[in-house]
């Protein structure tokens, strides 16, 4: 919830009334969904009862921004006592795969988290340079809808060009893009495949 305190957090903390002068009392928390309660509060290293003055807003920022999901934080305090975080969390984008392992990333190319398996609602991306190039090139696929939705994965081919899987990865149809105006090669691909 928006309004999560230090509840239980750790026993030692210790019970501050409000108004007690300028002391942590509360911490309110906005757009967390991903990020766990835990992670938070240990990359804040915030306690309650601590003088409000004496947190340092910044290196608390640097902090939770360094939080896998975080895509920016931004900290506030709010006089007498309390101190409010507003998180922008990454939105995973694609499911890029190396080595047998499956990371999230998201659309800047940005890597979150590694997952134990595939999940089928992400197009799967292949190659070290993936990340950085999937969202042109998805944007470029979107154009051509009903092709668009059949696309399984993307891989990424000697850091130039992409081939491209329909249907499913293991047997499905793959098609090889050329290196320049994708857009042009893929919608003379839904072309066909309508006429044909």
């Amino acid at each position: 919830g928006l309004n999560e305190d230090f509840a239980d957090v750790d026993g030692t903390l210790l019970d501050v009334s409000a108004g007690l002068g300028m002391k942590l009392d509360a911490l309110t928390v906005e757009g967390r969904n991903m990020t766990s309660r835990e992670d938070l509060l240990a990359a804040l290293d915030m306690e309650r009862g601590a003088p409000i003055l004496s947190i340092n807003v910044a290196d608390a920022k640097t902090a939770v921004e360094a939080l896998p999901w975080v895509k920016t934080a931004k900290i506030e305090r709010r006089l007498p006592d309390a101190v409010h975080i507003l998180l922008e969390e990454r939105t995973p984008y694609a499911l890029w795969q190396r080595d047998g392992r499956y990371t999230l990333v998201d659309r800047d190319g940005k890597a979150i988290v590694d997952v134990p398996d595939a999940d089928q609602s992400l197009p799967l991306i292949v190659g070290p340079d993936a990340p950085q190039h999937a969202a042109a090139l998805f944007e470029a696929l979107g154009a051509e809808t009903t092709l668009a939705g059949r696309v399984r994965a993307a891989v990424r081919v000697g850091a130039r060009r992409w081939n491209i899987y329909l249907d499913s990865f293991e047997n499905g149809i793959a098609v090889r893009l050329p290196e320049g105006d994708i857009a042009a090669a893929w919608t003379r691909l839904a072309t066909l495949e309508r006429d044909h």
